[in-house]
């Protein structure tokens, strides 16, 4: 059974977002704003110049659409390179009861299209829920949002890819914890 409610038009923003941790890859993302009016949680089929490329989720209760959007697929003109992972730990402080442990992620993107792009990175950051761990972290470029979505460690950065540019990206986590701490990582 159908039932439609009605149409809408949208004017929505179009992103391109990458997680290069998580994959080396970009998406196009369509973020809308919400709906006026009353509408029901819904699946949605999403087509892209014409074609079907799956089906998403239409939540118009909260700003959801506005901060995660819409997966239309892979961006195959958008290049996303990890660089390795950097990783150096040894004793801090003046009597050595103290660990520092210094990670660094590197990534680069390239903007293969003839058109700039609206380009979204996100990276997750180490988050300390001890007291005696601290945590500090550096980025280049500044991130435009250090808790994307409302989630602390969910760190985003966005800018304009100019056409045939590419743009590298760094974060550098420096985590100090006493010797005989054990850390829990998850991701």
């Amino acid at each position: 059974m159908t039932l439609s409610l009605g149409t809408q038009d949208v004017r929505g923003e179009l992103v391109t977002r990458t997680s290069p941790a998580v994959e080396q890859a970009a998406y196009l993302v369509a973020l809308l704003p919400t709906l006026p009016g009353v509408w029901p949680t819904a699946s949605v089929a999403l087509y892209r110049d014409g074609a079907y490329v799956g089906q998403g989720t239409l939540n118009n209760n909260d700003d959801e659409l506005a901060r995660t959007g819409l997966s239309f697929g892979r961006d195959e003109r958008i290049i996303v390179t990890a660089e390795q992972q950097q990783q150096n730990a040894g004793s801090a402080g003046f009597t050595g009861a103290q660990l520092e442990r210094k990670v660094q992620h590197a990534y680069r993107v390239e903007n293969r299209h003839q058109r700039p792009v609206a380009l979204q990175v996100l990276e997750s950051a180490p988050v300390s829920r001890n007291e005696q761990i601290d945590v500090k972290s550096q980025y280049e470029p500044a991130p435009a949002d250090k808790e994307w979505s409302r989630r602390p460690g969910l760190v985003l950065w966005s800018q304009t890819l100019a056409p045939a540019a590419s743009q590298r990206f760094t974060a550098t986590h420096t985590l100090r914890y006493p010797k005989e701490a054990r850390l829990q990582e998850s991701q």
